[in-house]
């Protein structure tokens, strides 16, 4: 056990407590600290060599306030800290001036003990941006771990940590290309009805790291069993009925192919294909393909940028169950949209007769970065926005209609 499963503000004295109790050693995830870092150099780069060497490797939590004792955790001593807040900005300054390039998405996590002192959880992610180095005072090292722990890297694992970092975002780019194709030629787990699709990656940045890492696929155990991959349609339109459910176990339940496992929209009227399917790789990518915001050659705007943000939430919480890291690419593309329309809905529907029509059969939406799986839906609407305005851009409005000045989400009225 680790703490990286819990999400950082959830983080308790009991949770910490535990790590003593199970005997969980300092290994690759998690590393022990009885006091916070000093003012001296010396502390400094010992400081940033080991926040450098989760970034640079799978992630992890430095832990602030634990005594340990061959890497074992024994005693939750706390730290006797005036002002933990200052202590926490002096920590990340640290780490903004002192590793290039910049580690996105750390987090941190003052936890009250009860006897009145603090510790502290610094949470560092595995970046997409690595390798990291260590630059401060010209001291210019690179760092991994090991079971073992922290260690320097050598000039052929910087290099290779180079040439992977750069073909990251060309392979995810690749994937998608590859997806498309199979999606337009009808090479999908499931057929769907017309030639118009909705087509959603979410690609976790582990899917295409060296080792790839690999989820849980058992359908018979949560969260795969408790029907959360679902297609966009079926996420903002069906509430799952106990009733229909009871009457219909199969309805919506993920099936294996060879790729991974998927569910299909399909609610068991015979002979009709279903309006879209969502697919979860085995590697942690969700694939998600729908037709239901298509109406006779118009694209339904509200409802397009309304399932995505609901799609997306739901496929976020299902990657955090299945114990996904971050960061995560969001990737829209809508297929055979050559001369559609623009159709705006809530009040009385109408068409935006005015505005031209799409000027190409394929929109391709240049990928969005989301630096955490625990963003709330707030914070999500706000990351979907610049794939949203990339839609509406092409039928030459300036942004999503449904964004107010200040960019946030307006619901429909």
């Amino acid at each position: 056990m680790t703490l990286m499963s819990v999400p950082i503000d959830s983080i308790t004295e009991d949770h910490l407590r535990s790590l003593i109790e199970d005997w969980v050693m300092e290994l690759r995830l998690i590393e022990y600290k009885r006091e916070l870092p000093g003012s001296s150099d010396g502390d400094k780069k010992e400081f940033l060599a080991d926040v450098c060497s989760f970034a640079n490797t799978t992630g992890g939590d430095l832990i602030y306030g634990i005594a340990e004792s061959g890497e074992t955790p024994v005693d939750l001593v706390g730290i006797a800290a005036d002002d933990i807040d200052a202590e926490i900005s002096r920590l990340e300054s640290s780490v903004r001036d002192g590793i290039q390039p910049r580690i996105p998405g750390l987090q941190h996590q003052p936890v009250r003990l009860d006897s009145g002192k603090h510790a502290l959880v610094l949470r560092v992610p595995r970046s997409f941006a690595r390798p990291h180095v260590v630059t401060y005072k010209n001291h210019w090292k690179f760092y991994a771990r090991t079971s073992n722990g922290k260690y320097q890297m050598d000039v052929g694992e910087v290099r290779r940590a180079f040439v992977l970092s750069e073909s990251v975002a060309d392979r995810i780019r690749a994937f998608r290309a590859e997806r498309l194709s199979r999606v337009v030629s009808r090479e999908t787990p499931v057929l769907i009805e017309g030639t118009s699709r909705v087509v959603l990656h979410v690609v976790p940045i582990s899917a295409f790291d060296a080792p790839a890492l690999f989820v849980d696929l058992d359908i018979r155990r949560p969260p795969l069993s408790e029907r959360v991959l679902l297609p966009i349609s079926i996420v903002n339109e069906v509430e799952l009925d106990e009733f229909l459910l009871s009457r219909h176990p199969s309805i919506l339940r993920p099936r294996y192919n060879f790729d991974g496992v998927f569910c299909d929209a399909r609610l068991g009227t015979p002979g009709e294909n279903p309006e879209g399917y969502a697919q979860l790789f085995r590697t942690g990518v969700i694939e998600a393909v729908d037709n239901n915001v298509f109406v006779d050659g118009r694209i339904d705007g509200y409802k397009l940028d309304e399932v995505l943000i609901k799609a997306v939430n739901r496929y976020f919480r299902l990657l955090r169950d299945l114990g996904v890291e971050s960061p995560v690419f969001l990737l829209l593309s809508l297929v055979g949209v050559g001369g559609y329309r623009m159709l705006q809905s809530g009040g009385p529907p109408h068409y935006y007769s005015e505005l031209r029509p799409v000027d190409r059969d394929d929109l391709l939406v240049p990928e969005v970065l989301v630096e955490s799986l625990e963003e709330d839906l707030h914070a999500l609407q706000r990351h979907m926005r610049p794939l949203l305005d990339a839609v509406w851009n092409s039928v030459g409005v300036p942004r999503s209609p449904h964004y107010d000045e200040s960019g946030n989400w307006q619901s429909r009225r």
